[in-house]
């Protein structure tokens, strides 16, 4: 019946803009509270509508797994425009941790493992 439901009020609800933005859906084989079969019918019954679709599954139940969570970070990388990346300047060691930083994430380099300024500096000088 929601499946019915679904698919005769989906039409209406997808402008042309909407069938051009992409859509990431997520569901845990194990969940409990949204039964996984609902997220697969319904991501495909979303799809036979020209919707640009990207399911994942994941082993977890109603709960966010960190792979999802990577993966939807990596999608929306791929889709969002990134801002610009200005040329590094040469006295890299005279930045400040924080524009150091900056370099790092516009370039979507991970610091999370930079614990000093000097990891900072050394992470971005490899990129010269």
């Amino acid at each position: 019946i929601a499946k019915r439901r679904l698919k005769n009020k989906l039409p209406s609800m997808l402008s042309a803009g909407a069938k051009q933005t992409p859509f990431f859906q997520a569901h845990g084989t194990n969940d409990m509270v949204v039964p996984f079969l609902f997220g697969q019918v319904s991501s495909q019954l979303i799809a036979q509508f020209g919707v640009k679709m990207e399911f994942k599954q994941y082993s977890c139940g109603h709960e966010a797994h960190p792979q999802e969570l990577q993966d939807l970070r990596t999608f929306l990388v791929q889709r969002i425009p990134q801002k610009e990346a200005t040329p590094i300047p040469t006295n890299v060691g005279e930045l400040s941790v924080k524009e150091l930083k900056e370099i790092l994430k516009v370039r979507n380099i991970d610091s999370s493992d930079c614990f000093e300024k000097e990891d900072l500096v050394r992470k971005v000088k490899s990129l010269l």
